[in-house]
């Protein structure tokens, strides 16, 4: 092979490989912030879940002290329905509207639930 071939051949293929390990480390970069991201995203998400199952915790306990309060029953129907637990929120509005069949909230809720 000639000189100026050999040399040509080498700066072509410096450049190939530099503009491959550029774009390999520009992907790779990308990719760890969407990892990133949705590593975050997450972490908020179980915290919302968190804070709500602490307020279901809540109202459960107000239940058990006041047998017969309605309205604990229609907070955790609505918040188990935020968690998108639809056979849990359609029992526990279901004791709401045992308790009273007029709860206008309860029955807008059970409309809904029933479409679930």
């Amino acid at each position: 092979m000639q000189p100026k071939l050999k040399k040509f051949a080498f700066f072509t293929t410096t450049i190939f490989v530099f503009i491959a390990i550029v774009v390999l480390v520009t992907g790779i970069a990308f990719f760890g912030v969407k990892v990133y991201q949705n590593y975050q995203t997450i972490t908020q998400i179980n915290a919302q879940r968190q804070q709500i199952q602490g307020k279901i915790n809540f109202w459960q306990s107000i239940a058990d002290k006041y047998e017969g309060f309605k309205d604990a029953y229609f907070q955790m129907a609505m918040l188990d329905y935020s968690l998108g637990n639809f056979k849990k929120a359609k029992l526990e509005n279901k004791k709401a509207l045992i308790l009273d069949p007029n709860f206008n909230d309860a029955k807008k809720l059970e409309i809904v639930l029933d479409n679930k």
